[in-house]
């Protein structure tokens, strides 16, 4: 389980980070579109291949597809993050405040991949 978790950390890190260090909101918004694009290519391109009729994964189908999935979610809270962050910004909250919220933010990659395990031993 820590292995899972530092693996989701180092694979996670970089996508969560790159739109998180934006200093403006036109750098976030750039790099959204450009980071985004490539990330909708790569995942049209997975449903468009997937989609066939004669498809299979085999073996290690389920590891391919986690590795974009992480990084995709990485960047997608990191976006979410930066963006609300910019907002409070605006509103007039402390650089340190932001600070603080961009670097807890990153607990929400993880809790993309636990959470729905914990749904069944809810009581």
């Amino acid at each position: 389980m820590t292995n899972f978790i530092l693996f989701l950390i180092a694979l996670a890190l970089v996508p969560y980070a790159i739109p998180v260090l934006m200093p403006s909101w036109r750098w976030w918004l750039g790099v959204t579109c450009v980071f985004g694009s490539l990330l909708a290519a790569l995942w049209m391109q997975h449903w468009i291949v997937s989609s066939r009729p004669d498809h299979h994964d085999g073996a290690g189908g389920a590891i391919g597809l986690a590795f974009p999935a992480i990084v995709t979610v990485g960047f997608a809270t990191g976006v979410a993050i930066r963006g609300s962050t910019l907002l409070l910004a605006a509103r007039g909250l402390a650089l340190r405040r932001v600070i603080v919220i961009s670097v807890l933010g990153f607990a929400i990659v993880p809790a993309c991949f636990y959470v729905p395990s914990w749904w069944p031993a809810w009581p």
